[in-house]
């Protein structure tokens, strides 16, 4: 029995040892790549910027800012992110700043429906894995349950549970380059698509301004700390049930945000069921992105002017 024990633990000490070495070339490898969007974050380091664009797929989606950079002589960075929401929104541009950036100003898509959400972004947080280790990250992330730590402390295991994204493919990808991402130079992601495939029905999008918000408060009192000029937008919407409801529930959404000295610029019903500008119900496709773009390149221009 006693040498059973000693065998098991020599098997146990073993197995911990190779999960530690995989743990540390496994996210070596990760920090090295750029498939992802915040691998490639990751790697902006030191750089200053006139503007950032920050928000979900959404202002990922529906502004070139490559365009916006070359006709206003602006330098600009698409930091969103794909399916993140105001938590998300908030590490990442804590990510941003850490890692020695700076920039004058932030344009921020905020929709109704994440303005006082406090949800963990089941979509985004496994992209976040190769950083766990950094305290920003695991700060954030350890309010959201016991299995934060167990992440954090057991070798490996992240990578192993959520292996389909990072996987042996995703560690040959980080190495080879053989798959290529789909945002471009300065972070946009624009869809090639032009068919909608949205749903038709109008819906209603209020903003609730009685609700606590959290994490939109915590990127306000962010920017003004790092001295950064914060402006909130809201892209447009397709399927926007532009009643007198909506719009109430905007002038009191915009009218809380200015008593935190914070404009607000509602484009949400800019091409409300103009569906050949979009894919779906929320984001533009190629015929649309060029329009808001120069809708946008307005407000750019004369916030800069300030």
């Amino acid at each position: 029995m006693k040498h059973f024990f000693i065998q098991l633990l020599k098997f146990t000490l073993l197995s911990a040892l190779v999960f530690m070495i995989l743990e540390y070339i496994f996210t070596s490898v990760y920090q090295n790549g750029k498939y992802y969007k915040t691998q490639w974050i990751g790697h902006i380091k030191n750089q200053n910027f006139d503007y950032i664009i920050h928000g979900s797929s959404r202002p990922y989606t529906c502004l070139d800012v490559a365009s916006l950079n070359k006709s206003t002589g602006l330098k600009g960075l698409n930091l969103s992110l794909d399916g993140a929401v105001t938590p998300t929104y908030y590490l990442m541009l804590k990510m941003f700043l850490a890692n020695g950036n700076t920039t004058k100003k932030i344009y921020l898509n905020i929709d109704n429906w994440e303005a006082g959400t406090e949800i963990v972004g089941n979509f985004t947080y496994p992209h976040f894995f190769p950083y766990l280790k950094d305290s920003i990250v695991f700060n954030h992330y350890k309010v959201y349950g016991l299995k934060w730590y167990a992440y954090r402390y057991i070798p490996f295991l992240r990578y192993a549970e959520f292996n389909t994204a990072w996987g042996i493919h995703q560690f040959a990808n980080s190495i080879f380059h053989f798959k290529k991402p789909d945002y471009d130079e300065v972070g946009t992601k624009i869809y090639k698509t032009t068919s909608y495939h949205g749903p038709n029905e109008l819906q209603t999008f209020e903003f609730n301004t009685k609700e606590k918000m959290k994490y939109l408060d915590a990127i306000i009192q962010l920017c003004k700390k790092e001295k950064i000029e914060l402006y909130i937008f809201t892209a447009p919407l397709c399927i926007l049930n532009n009643t007198s409801g909506y719009y109430k529930s905007v002038n009191d959404f915009k009218t809380l945000m200015n008593a935190k000295g914070i404009p607000y610029f509602n484009h949400g019903d800019l091409y409300v069921q103009k569906y050949n500008l979009f894919v779906d119900e929320d984001h533009l496709n190629k015929f649309g992105v060029p329009l808001y773009t120069e809708e946008f390149r307005k407000l750019l221009i004369s916030t800069h002017q300030k």
